[in-house]
């Protein structure tokens, strides 16, 4: 089957794609141009159909998009390989969280023409793809991949809906590398064109096994899918690592498609980069290139392969942009050829790839308008009942030549079922991994009890293993704190008289003389001869910032350290527990997070109440690193559903940390409470709800001095509301700013001068020059001193010169 891009004056014995063309939409009289697919920039500026000029007009030309969003996207690093993306749909916040998934078999390979036109094995690429999820967005699941001008995402929710996420940078004019276009399917403007089916296209039924009955036991098969290029792809993308990840990005958003809708993995068995202009495809006929391909892997099974698309950067002679034999997979037949970035979206190469594919696992065409299997390409990545109905018979007709794809699959009654990742995820279960078995049901949750911890504290809902971890005694299955007694003899470092540290226990500590310095301390942080290292103070930002009507304050935590120190934890374990608490409770924003990586200030604009979201940190305020160059936070073993519910945050073992060489846990100069210049780390910007509200900060700290030397200290420290003003908005509280020097306070109002405009001839006090204010004078005439109601002129004394004074502002204020 083939799509064309010709104009169309007949029905054609094949299928045809129109590539050059006026397509019509709601009076709208648009040109579809060629080329890759794009996206769009900046905060979040919504694009219309292309009737003028402009940025956004541009990125829907280049597209081909009815509509379209530009957003200013960053693609966060967690901690555990995860990825986390934020965006904005139909003007709803969504986090979506992304793990690692490979679309490749286990003996993937990257292959690249040698000049004797050999196949040569070349180091592969790290695996660039991603599966994703939003905990708020029930049912969607999304594909994300990685590319050499940045990232492409496909988000499909659960009704079949479907968004698109594209860079722009390089590609429109004035789009920066954080700029993207963000677009729903409905919003393509979709090919014009009719097709036909040739019969000699069609293959004879294959037969390699009974069909199964639709409605038997479900499973995911997976056909070993070979992706071969021509040299003029390698030409459109210059590199076989750039063929390579284009490549997998479009493999991961199809599968995607195919999973979901009819259990089919094609999975990578290799990419072939062919970067000699000698290659095997010499013609611009699509047809005669469909045979060349069938000529060349028919010659070969290495790699083995059930399926070949190539994926072509030729611009074919005619009207054809595609071009499949039909029920083919697993024969002689089982090719497809596509004019991959023809149609401007990438929305449009996964549908046009997908539609071929289709042809080959025995799907025909049909009437139906937005779907993939409609005769004209429309760009909708969804199959229709009917052809998902054919796909299937064939797939379970061929099912002898496919392989299974089954893992252990956790459901939500914690039994255990060995089924596909695909049908675990549509029920809600957790897939353990493809291979995995149920032996034991590791679904089920270990033993837990009560475990005394050497502190002598008791800590229940524990596995055996997690307590004799710490060094503790578990007390049996189902047992509980309430109903047990633990004895402390916790064991840490040892601060001796002589000022030398020793690993003890602390009753033998104190039979020594010695200052015990706290369960699981440790000698390599412990300096004994000035163990107080580090403080905790706090710098005001402001108060009632917030758009809600309940009073809230806002302030700024710092561990207070010598100048070149630095934090690299924040730490706690079970008798320095890591608690920030306030009385009346945290402001937590929708849209915000736990930690300053859950912080976009690109959303300042359209949800301001975010720049006051409470959160913990080291040195960076939120996730561009401000004011650093980036952000590296990681946090390991915290559950932060209280704090996240505006509570307070309290953890036994747990730790917010940084790398000891990232630049944003070094200490920087601040204005602390009391007004002087600190050097210090800021480890937590929060709102305090009500401002009769106390805020307290307990924790563990680690990190290093000037000269490199590893500590460890613990702080702990309380503070309130105290009403500031800062009428010259530099960030730090006027009082301050009088008691530093930086404003001078003639007047001894509290306010700073460069904020105080009095009355100059006023001498009364009561803000205007009249007949009172000379009579003051004149009162206080001859008189020396200070405070002088007289002294207009602040000279210590009264004379002629106050008298003047007043007289030259009488009646102006």
């Amino acid at each position: 089957m083939n799509f064309s891009r010709g104009s169309f004056q007949e029905v054609w014995s094949y299928m045809s794609y129109h590539k050059d063309r006026v397509h019509h939409w709601s009076g709208v009289v648009a040109l579809t141009l060629l080329g890759s697919a794009v996206s769009v920039s900046s905060t979040s500026l919504a694009s219309e159909a292309f009737p003028g000029g402009g940025f956004e007009a541009e990125v829907n030309r280049t597209l081909g998009l009815l509509e379209s969003d530009v957003q200013r996207l960053t693609l966060l690093d967690l901690p555990g390989g995860q990825l986390e993306l934020t965006l904005m749909i139909d003007n709803q916040l969504h986090r979506v969280r992304y793990e690692e998934h490979s679309n490749r078999t286990l003996t993937y390979q990257l292959l690249e023409q040698a000049p004797d036109g050999s196949l040569v094995e070349i180091p592969a690429g790290p695996v660039n793809t991603y599966r994703g999820t939003d905990a708020n967005w029930p049912g969607m699941k999304s594909a994300l991949s990685i590319e050499q001008d940045g990232f492409r995402v496909l988000l499909r929710a659960e009704d079949g809906e479907k968004w698109w996420v594209e860079p722009l940078n390089g590609r429109v004019r004035g789009a920066g590398p954080s700029d993207y276009a963000v677009y729903n399917n409905e919003d393509v403007i979709t090919p014009e064109g009719f097709c036909g089916v040739k019969d000699d296209m069609v293959l004879p039924p294959l037969h390699l096994e009974q069909p199964g009955p639709l409605s038997g036991d479900r499973v995911v098969l997976s056909a070993q899918f070979v992706a071969d290029t021509d040299f003029e792809y390698y030409q459109n993308y210059g590199s076989a690592a750039a063929v390579e990840n284009r490549v997998n990005s479009l493999m991961n958003a199809i599968n995607l498609q195919y999973e979901n809708q009819v259990e089919i993995i094609n999975e990578l068995q290799a990419v072939v980069v062919r970067s000699d202009s000698s290659d095997p495809y010499s013609s611009n006929s699509i047809e005669t290139r469909l045979n060349q391909v069938r000529s060349v892997w028919n010659a070969t099974n290495n790699p083995t392969h059930d399926i070949v698309q190539l994926f072509s950067g030729a611009s074919f002679t005619g009207s054809t942009i595609g071009l499949a034999f039909v029920g083919a997979v697993c024969s002689s037949f089982e090719y497809s050829v596509v004019e991959s970035d023809c149609c401007g979206a990438f929305a449009c190469a996964t549908d046009l790839s997908a539609h071929e594919l289709g042809h080959n696992w025995n799907a025909g065409h049909c009437s139906c308008p937005s779907n993939t299997m409609n005769p004209s390409l429309v760009c909708a990545n969804n199959f229709s009942a009917g052809t998902i109905s054919s796909i299937t018979a064939f797939r379970n007709s061929i099912q002898s030549c496919l392989d299974s794809v089954e893992g252990a699959c956790c459901t939500s009654n914690d039994a255990c079922l060995v089924v596909s990742e695909a049908l675990c995820a549509n029920a809600g279960g957790e897939f353990l991994g493809a291979g995995t078995d149920c032996d034991g049901n590791p679904c089920i949750e270990p033993v837990q009890g009560a475990c005394c911890l050497v502190s002598g504290t008791c800590v229940s809902n524990v596995t055996i293993d997690t307590c004799e971890s710490a060094n503790g005694i578990f007390q049996g299955e189902d047992t509980d704190c309430a109903d047990v007694t633990c004895e402390s003899n916790p064991e840490g470092a040892c601060c001796l008289a002589d000022d030398s540290c020793t690993q003890s226990f602390e009753s033998d500590c104190l039979s020594s003389g010695g200052t015990f310095q706290g369960e699981g301390t440790d000698c390599d942080f412990v300096d004994c001869v000035d163990p107080d290292i580090a403080a905790a103070d706090h710098a005001p930002v402001g108060a009632n910032l917030l758009s809600i009507d309940q009073p809230n304050w806002t302030t700024s935590v710092y561990i207070v350290l010598d100048e070149g120190s630095r934090v690299d934890a924040v730490a706690g374990n079970a008798l320095q527990n890591k608690l920030l608490t306030a009385s009346s409770g945290f402001y937590q924003d929708p849209a915000g997070g736990p930690t300053s990586q859950s912080i976009n200030p690109s959303f300042y604009d359209f949800v301001p109440d975010l720049e006051w979201d409470s959160r913990v940190t080291i040195g960076a305020l939120d996730q561009t690193g401000n004011p650093f160059d980036g952000n590296a936070l990681g946090d390991v073993g915290i559950d932060w559903t209280e704090f996240e519910n505006g509570g307070s945050l309290s953890v036994d073992n747990g730790t917010w940390y940084i790398l000891p060489t990232d630049e944003q846990g070094v200490a920087q100069p601040f204005i602390g409470s009391d007004c002087s210049q600190k050097y210090g780390v800021l480890v937590a910007n929060v709102t305090a709800l009500d401002l009769d509200s106390n805020v307290s900060f307990e924790a563990v700290i680690q990190g290093r001095d000037a000269d490199g030397n590893t500590w460890q200290d613990s702080v702990s420290y309380v503070y309130s509301y105290s009403p500031t003003a800062d009428c010259n908005a530099n960030q730090v509280p006027d009082n301050c700013d009088i008691a530093n020097g930086t404003s001078q306070d003639t007047d001894g109002n509290g306010i700073p001068d460069e904020c105080d405009n009095p009355c100059e001839g006023d001498a009364d006090g009561d803000g205007d020059s009249d007949v009172d204010d000379l009579l003051a004078v004149l009162g206080d005439f001859g008189n020396t001193g200070s405070d002088l109601p007289g002294d207009v002129d602040n000279d210590g004394d009264v004379d002629v010169d106050d008298v003047l004074q007043v007289l030259s502002v009488f009646g102006s204020c």
